[in-house]
């Protein structure tokens, strides 16, 4: 394996991606191992997303970051057609961009793929559907796309969906059963012992939702148990999920927009009234069903903001970019902060500051 691109850029030769299996969750770095591995191995992968309330101000480039270092290495690869809020994955030593809205507002079908071995990019099989406002999940080398948007970017009225994607990086699509009762965007996701646990997002173009559940995908049905519902309901989290090498799983989420009002169309960036962002910072320990409930740190988030990425290096969730605002004047953030998820009485710690900008993006690791 060359990985030509990062070679030439870090000055290093003879990388190895040593491959995980894709087993429910995109497996964590343990904590302590981190420095034997290449910054193209343990780094996290910035994708796609928005530099101000333009949709045309999408962003190429794909920057990347190592948490060992505290550096960045931008645009260690382009996009070929730049998306923002697309949904975004890792399995088998690719990356994998599906739908999003490109420069021009068009919602996308579009599967877009990042072979780390070969340094390129290729075209996978479009998905049945055009898609946005939607993440993806991999489990057992197979990758989900849980509902979204279906319109253009300035289409009206907003029109989501509450289908489930199934995609075999063989290149084969399949629908599988609603992953809930109703249609939502900005569905977050987090993949857990074979349940694709989804939470938040909007119902209407300007209705958040606190609901939660649990696509179980061995069955192809809901999970059993009632998952805990969010408090406040929001729309725009990030957050992962961490296992610890002993005690129990946990969901840590970040930020969001609580309130949203005179947006109508599939951009959630037209609003001209009002939107508000929050610092909020939560933990939910597994089982994440009920009598459980969302537990909040000392130390929030040091900024109200929304439509941000997060990604797990060892025990340290990583938060990058986001808005605080989604209205005329919205600007990506290039602020980055980490948190140790196995110190909850810690605090959060700035990192280097991002290469650009970005809301509406994904973090991708590949470890």
């Amino acid at each position: 394996m060359k990985y030509n691109l990062v070679a030439r850029q870090l000055g290093l030769a003879g990388l190895a991606l040593v491959l995980v299996a894709c087993n429910g969750l995109l497996l964590q770095t343990p904590p302590g191992t981190e420095t034997a591995l290449t910054p193209k191995q343990r780094g996290v992968w910035l994708i796609g997303g928005l530099s101000t309330s333009s949709i045309g101000s999408v962003l190429a480039a794909v920057d990347l970051y190592d948490p060992v270092q505290d550096a960045w290495y931008p645009g260690v690869t382009s996009l070929p057609t730049p998306v923002s809020f697309a949904a975004a994955s890792f399995c088998n030593g690719r990356l994998y961009v599906m739908g999003g809205f490109n420069a021009a507002g068009t919602v996308l079908a579009t599967v877009q793929i990042y072979d780390l071995d070969d340094d390129s990019w290729s075209a996978g099989t479009s998905m049945p559907a055009a898609r946005a406002n939607a993440y993806a999940a991999t489990v057992n080398g197979r990758i989900y796309v849980l509902g979204g948007t279906t319109l253009n970017a300035a289409a009206t009225p907003w029109t989501a969906s509450n289908l489930t994607f199934e995609y075999t990086p063989g290149g084969t699509w399949s629908t599988k059963a609603n992953y809930a009762a109703a249609n939502y965007s900005e569905r977050f996701l987090l993949p857990f012992n074979d349940v694709i646990y989804n939470f938040g997002g909007r119902t209407t173009a300007t209705t958040v939702t606190t609901a939660h559940d649990g696509f179980a995908v061995t069955t192809n049905g809901l999970s059993q148990g009632t998952e805990v519902v969010l408090a406040p309901a929001r729309t725009g989290i990030a957050g992962v999920l961490y296992t610890p090498a002993s005690g129990p799983a946990l969901m840590a989420i970040v930020g969001g927009f609580t309130s949203l009002t005179t947006t109508n169309g599939n951009f959630v960036g037209q609003s001209t009234g009002t939107s508000l962002s929050t610092s909020a910072f939560q933990y939910l320990y597994y089982p994440f069903t009920a009598p459980a409930s969302w537990q909040s740190p000392v130390s929030q988030y040091p900024f109200s903001i929304g439509f941000s990425a997060a990604a797990l290096s060892g025990s340290r969730i990583y938060v990058f970019g986001g808005t605080d605002v989604v209205t005329a004047a919205a600007n990506g953030l290039n602020i980055a902060y980490s948190f140790d998820l196995s110190n909850l009485a810690g605090t959060w710690t700035a990192a280097a500051s991002m290469p650009a900008g970005r809301y509406g993006h994904a973090a991708v690791t590949v470890q």
